[in-house]
């Protein structure tokens, strides 16, 4: 029996590989699942920012395992719409909203506190839609999140989307994942959504269709142990592995974690999604003992394929933060910094809360909770390369000092520190494809921050007789049109931003 609205209908039916349908056709809902990769287009959703103050009202079309996802009734234009460039919401498949609540689940199962000083690690992170997940999920101030992702070309998508995010707990990295394991007993937490054969992804990526054979399926078992293994030791006892797939075969699933049970020493914990309407069990051959592990289906569950299973790594339990580590390191840098320049009092004020500052050669002012700085520089010295730590705040230029876009999308912007001037939806869609903005006559000279409906958009610098986008290139609105009629998402679903102007 489905769970929710059938799918829209796909155009143009995809023909799937035999040997792929005859595996999914000896499962108890296969038939389901082929007419469903076969046939339908999948939902649209999004998940609502956690920390940015926005309510969830009842009449939201949500998903049971995450009370902060929307579907949306169709696919709107989200570039043009400035909540989704202010980091309000997250584009994202539904099934991959429950890592939150298994997150959650599994820590109360393993006696960790969700809420308490956590060190997690996202092993496989691009695009950033579990690691935003996460971090809403862990309450705790002092919690890192390191999310690392091994393609250099996905490592930067990382990065923008978590700094649209404006999360200052999290720090990026770009490394091998299986080279974690030079950090032993690191990390409280480690989410390995790890590179697979893609079968969950089928009605998104016609590439996956044409890419799948045995072969891969082999192949992607093989690098996905390669990864557990390098990851364990950097898992301490009695810590959280939270395993996940979007592929359905049990090569890549189920035998992988039992892999992980009977040869590097893990309990398995329930996922806490067992008995939410969509989700079916796990696979498990005839002989074998069966563990907690959870599949969603498309045309089953409101989503698109996802494996999920979460593990206790056996051993006594002690917690990687004691109450020494969370003192502020004596400097904020690495073997291979520059050396500190002192930081601006005036750019001090454009923070709030105890930060952790530095200023590399080229200038660049970064600030970060003493946790997550005392984070980064023990990853450096273990050789992983950071990409993103805490805050990028502005950059020294002669005598003064331009503030960074990343800052007006941080959660820990000061805005009473900048003039401020208030834009419409044609004016922030204006400037996000980069164009000059138009300001008050009465604007004063120098940095403004632009904000739409009360909350920031990002920076110009007033000149007098014009002003300059302080924008990046890389984040702009490719496409020079602009729609007749605003996007909206957030009023579509309900929700309405808190200081609404």
């Amino acid at each position: 029996m489905t769970f929710a609205p059938s799918s829209p209908a796909s155009p143009e039916p995809r023909c799937l590989p035999e040997a792929f349908v005859q595996m999914l056709l000896s499962r108890p809902q296969g038939r389901a699942l082929v007419e469903a990769l076969s046939m339908s287009e999948p939902e649209v959703s999004v998940r609502i920012a956690a920390h940015r103050g926005l309510g969830m009202p009842q009449l939201v079309d949500t998903a049971p395992w995450n009370a902060r996802l929307a579907y949306l009734s169709g696919r709107p234009r989200f570039t043009f719409d400035p909540s989704l460039h202010q980091g309000l919401y997250y584009v994202q498949d539904a099934s991959s909203a429950a890592l939150p609540t298994v997150l959650r689940h599994a820590l109360i199962q393993a006696d960790i506190n969700p809420d308490g000083k956590l060190r997690v690690l996202d092993a496989c992170a691009a695009p950033g839609g579990k690691t935003t997940a996460v971090a809403d999920a862990l309450g705790s101030e002092s919690t890192v999140v390191v999310a690392n992702e091994y393609d250099r070309t996905r490592a930067g998508v990382l990065v923008e989307n978590l700094q649209r995010w404006g999360d200052p707990r999290i720090i990026a990295t770009c490394a091998d994942a299986a080279s974690f394991g030079v950090l032993h007993d690191a990390f409280d937490v480690i989410c390995a959504d790890v590179p697979c054969s893609g079968e969950g992804m089928m009605r998104k990526d016609r590439d996956a269709v044409a890419q799948w054979s045995p072969a891969l399926v082999r192949d992607c078992a093989a690098l996905q142990r390669r990864i557990l293994l390098g990851l364990w030791d950097a898992l301490r006892p009695g810590g959280v592995l939270i395993y996940s797939t979007c592929t359905f075969n049990t090569a890549e699933d189920e035998d992988n974690v039992r892999y992980v049970i009977d040869e590097l020493g893990a309990t398995p914990l329930s996922t806490g999604l067992e008995n939410m309407p969509g989700v079916s069990p796990g696979c498990f051959d005839e002989g074998l003992m069966p563990f907690p592990c959870t599949h969603f289906y498309p045309g089953i569950a409101r989503g698109e394929g996802l494996f999920v299973a979460a593990l206790r790594k056996d051993g006594d339990s002690v917690p990687t933060v004691q109450d020494d580590d969370m003192r502020r390191p004596k400097s904020f840098k690495r073997k291979s910094a520059a050396k500190t320049q002192p930081v601006p009092e005036a750019v001090r004020r454009m923070v709030r809360g105890d930060m952790s500052w530095s200023t590399d050669a080229a200038g660049i002012i970064t600030a970060a909770p003493p946790a997550v700085a005392a984070m980064a520089a023990r990853l450096a010295d273990a050789g992983l390369r950071v990409i993103l730590e805490g805050v990028e705040v502005g950059t020294i230029k002669g005598r003064d000092v331009i503030p960074a876009h990343a800052l007006a999308m941080s959660q820990v912007i000061d805005c009473d520190a900048f003039v401020k001037a208030p834009i419409d939806w044609r004016e922030a869609v204006s400037y996000l494809q980069r164009n000059a903005p138009i300001l008050p006559e009465d604007t004063p000279r120098g940095i403004v921050l632009l904000t739409y409906q009360g909350r920031p958009l990002g920076f110009a610098k007033n000149l007098g007789n014009r002003a300059n986008t302080l924008l990046p290139a890389n984040r702009r609105i490719i496409s020079p049109h602009v729609p007749d009629a605003p996007e909206n998402v957030l009023a579509a679903v309900g929700v309405m931003p808190a200081g609404d102007e």
